[in-house]
């Protein structure tokens, strides 16, 4: 390799380190853990701070608070850790939504079949009611006819069986 393929190359490096830094943490954060996470991060400065890239008396300034070395990687692994807690809850929430609005449209459905239920349970008990009722005239009619038939087919009908009329043979 040549001087000026070795300075893209490192150029390319320092350009995908510096912009993956946060997605690297933040994997190791995820797969390893708070620890390795911590230590990661607190490497990452010291490579930082040894390329003259990073301040010069090894403090660091957060929202006007100074703080160490050590509690700045605390800082940015906090903030990690939010990131993907925070992830996990809009997932978590998200997917709750879809639940409780998939729910909802159960319940809403099952609302509706238990009404539609009703209705026909009403309506079936009205029909039950209005059969009993012209069971009950067809009853009385039916023993009103028997009567007057039995009283034009018989002459004065009385208790005995004479007088009840010889069946045909």
């Amino acid at each position: 390799m040549n001087n000026s393929e070795n300075k893209q190359q490192q150029d390319s490096n320092d350009e995908f380190f510096s912009m993956e830094v946060d997605a690297y943490l933040k994997r190791v954060y995820i797969e390893q853990g708070y620890e390795a996470a911590m230590v990661a991060t607190i490497d990452f400065l010291k490579m930082w701070e040894s390329c003259n890239v990073g301040p010069k008396n090894l403090i660091y300034e957060v929202d006007g608070v100074i703080l160490t070395r050590e509690d700045y990687a605390i800082h940015v692994i906090d903030g990690i850790k939010l990131c993907v807690h925070g992830e996990a809850m809009r997932k978590e929430s998200l997917e709750t939504s879809w639940e409780e609005e998939d729910d909802m449209e159960l319940l809403n459905n099952v609302e509706g079949l238990i009404s539609e239920q009703y209705q026909q349970y009403t309506t079936t008990i009205r029909e039950i009611e209005e059969r009993l009722i012209l069971r009950d005239t067809l009853c009385d009619t039916l023993a009103t006819n028997i009567r007057h038939w039995a009283h034009f087919r018989f002459a004065k009908p009385r208790s005995t069986k004479e007088s009840l009329p010889s069946s045909p043979r």
